[in-house]
């Protein structure tokens, strides 16, 4: 094996430490990381807990316990535990939907709890979703645009800015969960620092809880492993995987699917081991109380109150699937193992991951152990069953096609239906329309019936009228007639003093002509009389000169 290089900080594994030694470890050793900032009294646990304290993140795979290991840490006094940070229904949540979202609304095997969301509430938006998650962020964005050792996107960093504001707002140590981070462990360590835990657990145990509830009908967590295959391409590993495995089926019987869901999971696991430090093994912590009590301290350390995992378990639910050979079955995986141990970055994970292909092909040694006996003295029976099964498929069929021309028939029965009934619904209409223009005709022949007896009262009271104005212009016209009587003989007589006036304007004519001339005369007279006073004037005073001369 290769030397690789070495980690400069100690990563705490389970049942590495014991209880005394994982108290003795110093705040700044990675694993029991405590932020140096100010601190607030915990009475319960004897300890102050930081104010604005740094994040502990904790990344598993689904159904991996994850939830039962969130549960625990969101008990505690001085957390705000955040469940699946980056679940796709978080994009629409409602205050609705994150009330009933809970582990009693599906077969979770989950510890009872609050509802899962409570501690996004405050953070929803009226319309729904939380500020700057998009749902892109579960898969879409699973491994980082520049590969496993990359980088989050802006998005991803406000929208996770918003979930630790929030939590040291409340004064509280976040926590963040979710089983959606395992391509992106770095990215996030590289942005927030933290403690970084990485839960996982036996990978067939995990394969048989997919399996098992894909054969309940709940594919979801079967489907996750193409969608984080597909949207993962841009990796070379993940693509080559999806190549190699091109023909598989997304099905808990088929094995190339368990062969993509292994070693897909070993290629993020050494790279999530590598970026952790604290790794917690579900299975080990089931089978060794030293384990337990080892991660229990370090959880305590961490939170700075008692964390009690007394009820960690492991079951094994069905697995379902047949390797055809069994020779090429394995040394596939092996073949796969080698390139992805050439990925880890120490001897530690390099390790880690053969000891995790080794425990799962173990367990599916083991389980195949108890069932092939079962399963080859079931052989006949099985045959039996398909030729059974087959039949009645055929049966199936049958009766699907004759199902198929009833409801092709019902449909166009259906369809016929609907358009009487639209035709009913428009003569309906039609119907209504025309009473409501009838009942309208009606008021306006009410109202044009009292608007005519008023006009026939009114015209006969202007017939009245008439009959009096034909009398009173009747009268008239007999005081018309005289009128013109003595309106021609007063032309006559106006006539008759016209002629007079004439005559007389002719006399006052003559009259005018001859005052005139007597008027001219007497000028005249006037004149001469003016000029003898003169004349009289000068010889009177001549007289008078000669009169004063004479005496003087």
């Amino acid at each position: 094996m290769s030397k690789k290089h070495k980690r400069t900080n100690k990563v705490v594994k389970s049942g590495q430490f014991s209880s005394a030694e994982l108290t003795a470890l110093s705040p700044g050793q990675k694993g029991v990381t405590v932020a140096k900032m100010p601190l607030l009294r915990d009475q319960q646990f004897g300890v102050s807990t930081p104010c604005g304290a740094e994040p502990i993140f904790v990344h598993s795979s689904f159904r991996a316990s994850s939830t039962w290991l969130w549960n625990k840490l969101r008990s505690t006094p001085n957390t705000l535990a955040y469940y699946e940070i980056f679940h796709e229904s978080l994009a629409t949540m409602d205050l609705k939907q994150a009330a009933t979202n809970s582990y009693s609304a599906w077969r979770s095997k989950h510890p009872c709890s609050a509802p899962y969301f409570l501690e996004y509430t405050p953070l929803l938006r009226a319309t729904g979703g939380i500020p700057a998650y998009d749902a892109s962020m579960a898969f879409s964005r699973f491994v980082p645009a520049d590969g496993l050792d990359g980088h989050l996107s802006l998005e991803e960093t406000i929208y996770v800015d918003g979930l630790l504001r929030n939590a040291h707002a409340n004064q509280k140590i976040p926590v963040l969960t979710c089983t959606r981070t395992l391509g992106r462990v770095r990215a996030l360590r590289k942005a927030y620092g933290g403690t970084v835990i990485f839960l996982h657990r036996n990978l067939f145990h995990q394969w048989a809880s997919y399996s098992s509830l894909a054969l309940a009908g709940n594919s979801y967590f079967m489907d996750t492993i193409n969608s984080i295959v597909k949207s993962s391409r841009h990796d070379s590993f993940i693509s080559w995987l999806d190549d190699w495995f091109s023909s598989r089926i997304a099905s808990p019987e088929n094995e190339q699917m368990f062969q993509v869901f292994l070693l897909l999971h070993l290629y993020l696991y050494a790279h999530a081991f590598d970026a952790a430090d604290l790794v917690v093994d579900v299975t080990a912590l089931a089978a060794d109380k030293n384990a337990r009590l080892s991660i229990e301290q370090a959880l305590s350390n961490l939170v700075h109150s008692a964390v009690d995992l007394f009820d960690v378990r492991t079951d094994f639910e069905q697995s379902v699937f047949c390797v055809g050979r069994i020779p090429d079955f394995r040394d596939t995986i092996e073949q796969f193992t080698k390139v992805i141990v050439g990925t880890c970055l120490t001897d530690e994970s390099v390790t880690f991951v053969c000891q995790m292909k080794d425990k799962a092909l173990e367990e599916w040694d083991r389980h195949e152990f108890f069932i092939r006996g079962a399963r080859s003295a079931h052989v006949t029976e099985i045959a039996e069953l398909n030729i059974e099964r087959d039949n009645f498929a055929a049966q199936l069929s049958e009766a699907s096609a004759s199902r198929d021309a009833l409801h092709h028939s019902l449909a166009e029965l259906a369809s016929e239906r609907d358009n009487l009934a639209a035709q009913l619904s428009e003569a309906s209409a039609s119907r209504d329309a025309l009473h409501h223009s009838l009942a309208g005709l009606a008021s306006e022949r009410d109202n044009l019936a009292a608007q005519l007896s008023e006009a026939s009262a009114s015209r006969d009271a202007l017939h009245r009228s008439l009959a009096e104005l034909a009398s009173e212009r009747d009268s008239l016209a007999a005081q018309l007639s005289e009128a013109s009587a003595s309106r021609d003989a007063l032309h006559h007589s106006l006539a008759e003093l016209a002629s007079e006036r004439d005559n007389l304007v002719a006399q006052l004519s003559e009259a005018s002509a001859s005052r005139d001339a007597l008027h001219h005369s007497l000028a005249g007279l006037a004149s001469e009389r003016d000029n003898l006073v003169a004349q009289l004037s000068e010889a009177l005073a001549a007289q008078d000169a000669d009169c004063r001369g004479g005496i003087a």
